[in-house]
């Protein structure tokens, strides 16, 4: 690593002081102005590939530091794997649980319940207006008749039919919101309803939106959370494992300090492999991800087939996998950054 930063910093010097002499030898010539421009365009494509050939360099010696220690670099890279792999498939269950709780059959939903006397025309009346909602996704219409029928399935209520002489069920419109309409958004839609002519009586289950927005938001807040934590972690472990292999190389670095290496230069091998063992972390983790998703489909669809749902848990996408991945390299390249300047203030 010395030799390659000494040929790459005399190349630089020589090349530097070539460009001045010529500018000064083509200042009198007619088209000088044009020549020292492509010379000048010719500095700057030379220093970036010099630039480039400097990064790829590093980059190069940091995956031959981590094969040259094997366990380390697998042990680092799954307790990084494992670090994201939870807050990720906690993310998953938030977003099938809300898919699962749009297919059942105890969907939030708002029942109307008609006057007592009203006729049919109203009655189609109401139904024309509650179609011209946006907010409406499903409208079932369930008349008295029909509702008497059903409570006698489950109570026997003939006797007391009898004595009233009448059905005293009202017809009742029940209605269904779009999907992921918020519990405060509902509540709007009830008063709204309410207000339409012959609806007696407006009954939101709240109960129902109550516990399952309360089951979303608590996986959703633990998820950030976790989130939180587990980036803390990925940070400590690798600013942890750079950090031995910063030890390792102290009397080079020394070297490197006295002969005029500065901070970045020394630093940009380590964070490399902050970088690499962030991005090996993260596509551990998808492999974790997948694995576990693979072992609970099964089940999942079982317990969709016992609420007559249709749903389909939802595998992790490609922004969830680029999400990871962007994550593991800025992480790790930050724990290295920061095991580097700590250690650099103490030297020399």
């Amino acid at each position: 690593m010395k030799k390659r930063f000494f040929k790459i910093h005399h190349h630089n010097k020589h090349h530097n002081r070539t460009a001045v002499f010529s500018d000064k030898n083509e200042g009198v010539d007619t088209s000088g102005s044009t020549k020292r421009g492509a010379r000048r365009y010719g500095r700057i494509s030379q220093s970036l590939s010099v630039l480039l050939g400097l990064h790829g360099y590093m980059a190069r010696e940091a995956l031959k530091k981590m094969g040259n220690s094997p366990l380390t670099s697998l042990m680092s890279s799954i307790m990084i794997a494992l670090a994201f792999a939870l807050p990720a498939l906690l993310y998953l269950l938030v977003i099938n649980l809300q898919s699962l709780g749009q297919g059942w059959e105890g969907t939030p939903s708002v029942s109307l319940y008609l006057a007592q006397n009203i006729d049919a025309s109203d009655i189609s009346h109401i139904k024309d207006s509650l179609q011209k909602l946006p907010d409406i996704a499903e409208i079932y219409y369930i008349s008295a008749a029909q509702g008497l029928d059903d409570l006698r399935s489950k109570v026997d209520v003939g006797s007391v039919v009898e004595e009233l002489g009448f059905n005293p069920l009202p017809n009742v419109y029940r209605v269904i919101p779009v999907p992921g309409m918020s519990y405060r958004k509902m509540e709007d839609l009830a008063d709204n309803l309410s207000q339409i002519p012959d609806v007696e009586t407006v009954k939101l289950d709240k109960k129902w939106v109550q516990r399952l927005q309360a089951i979303v938001n608590i996986f959703r807040y633990g998820t950030i959370v976790l989130a939180v934590l587990f980036a803390a972690v990925v940070l400590l472990s690798v600013s942890n494992t750079v950090l031995q292999y910063i030890e390792n190389a102290q009397s080079e670095i020394q070297v490197i300090k006295l002969v005029g290496g500065t901070d970045g230069f020394i630093t940009l091998p380590f964070f490399y492999m902050g970088v690499f063992y962030g991005l090996f972390g993260a596509f551990l983790a998808m492999i974790v991800v997948w694995s576990v998703l693979s072992m609970m489909m099964p089940y999942a669809l079982e317990l969709s087939g016992l609420y007559e749902s249709s749903f389909v848990p939802k595998a992790p996408g490609g922004s969830l996998f680029f999400l990871l991945l962007l994550s593991g390299a800025l992480l790790g390249g930050s724990g290295a950054i920061v095991s580097s300047r700590k250690f650099l203030r103490h030297i020399l």
